[in-house]
């Protein structure tokens, strides 16, 4: 009987171990590899507009971008590969109106939770966002004398 007890003692404790190593957090807090990660093909789907001055100074607009809407012109697609080296690809019109996409040559390099993407003239930040892992970039643009930031944003 006293051995019956034991094991039964043995095999509750044996279960309470199972049951609680089973049940872990299922979030993933697991930090992500920018270097790794930022490795494919990025693409624009939003683009945010912050007015700073002018008539509609204050407000902001959101919209969403795809190859084929009517934010197209705005469809950009970022390829990073593992040597470092990429394209960034994006639609422009000819003399004529005609889109035709246009493939630029980069190089980047990654530090932190920037990505930086530099071409033959310029280089741009992008800034990883960890939670939703995306990226985006803001420039700056007066048109008209109005002055606004823009923020793009591009996912996998």
């Amino acid at each position: 009987m006293k051995k019956i007890k034991v094991l039964s003692i043995f095999l509750l404790v044996a279960m309470m171990a199972t049951v609680l190593v089973g049940c872990s957090n299922d979030d993933d807090d697991t930090p992500v590899n920018l270097k790794s990660y930022a490795i494919g093909t990025w693409h624009s789907y939003k683009a945010i507009m912050y007015y700073l001055d002018g008539e509609y100074a204050g407000e902001s607009q959101e919209v969403t971008i795809s190859k084929t809407g009517e934010y197209s012109d705005a469809y950009w697609e970022l390829k990073l590969y593992q040597n470092g080296n990429g394209t960034f690809s994006y639609l422009k019109k000819d003399g004529e109106g005609i889109k035709h996409w246009v493939d630029a040559a980069i190089s980047y390099s990654v530090k932190g939770d920037v990505v930086t993407v530099h071409d033959s003239d310029a280089s741009l930040d992008f800034i990883f966002n960890p939670g939703d892992k995306t990226m985006s970039f803001q420039i700056s643009k007066t048109i008209d004398g109005v002055t606004a930031k823009m923020i793009v944003y591009f996912k996998k």
